[in-house]
């Protein structure tokens, strides 16, 4: 049964994953853990390439599919960003890109690419993390940062969170039509952080 608060429920579980450890700080500290402040006025693009198995009116294909997102790191704990969604199965079809501007910890309803769900990010332990909900499922993209010998650096990752031991996500592909995700692979990820 699916009920309503399903999708708040997945989303809690998941901010109770670790990124890393505990709630880290929203300044750096003495340790070199970067806070959400160091980031401020900074623009980060990161993306996520996918080999993914999907179940679709009566049959199943591979496709790979690409998440791109740049984020600018606005005052206030807010982050305008901009993403791009593109799959590449059985022919190449580029998801309408979107624009918004949400503020750390907000929970708000979304639609695009995956369909409708609910969605929050957050910031802790030097990390930014997205978490979005799915008809069945939810995914979690987590951008890391350190520091290094020229600036700020970030790595980005994207997994999947099965909800009640089903082998599958249900969503929407970015043509709008309801899909099952049978088998995820993660091909390669970038990540820069520009001052």
């Amino acid at each position: 049964m699916n009920t309503p608060w399903k999708p708040l429920v997945v989303i809690v579980t998941m901010l109770s994953l670790p990124a890393g450890g505990e709630p880290g700080p929203q300044h750096s500290n003495a340790d070199g853990t970067i806070g959400f402040q160091d980031l401020h006025g900074s623009t980060v693009v990161a993306g996520v390439t996918h080999e993914q198995r999907i179940r679709r009116e009566g049959r199943e294909y591979t496709a790979i599919y690409e998440r791109e997102w740049k984020l600018i790191i606005g005052p206030d704990e807010t982050l305008q960003i901009t993403f791009t969604p593109t799959s590449h199965a059985p022919r190449r079809m580029r998801g309408e890109t979107t624009t918004s501007v949400v503020k750390l910890g907000e929970l708000r309803q979304v639609r695009g690419a995956g369909g409708p769900g609910q969605a929050i990010w957050s910031f802790r332990d030097g990390a930014l993390v997205f978490l979005r909900t799915y008809k069945v499922g939810a995914g979690r993209m987590t951008i890391e940062f350190s520091r290094g010998g020229d600036g700020l650096a970030c790595t980005a990752n994207f997994v999947l969170a099965y909800e009640d031991a089903k082998p599958f996500i249900s969503l929407e592909t970015i043509d709008g039509k309801p899909a099952f995700l049978v088998g995820d692979k993660k091909l390669s990820a970038h990540c820069r952080v520009f001052i």
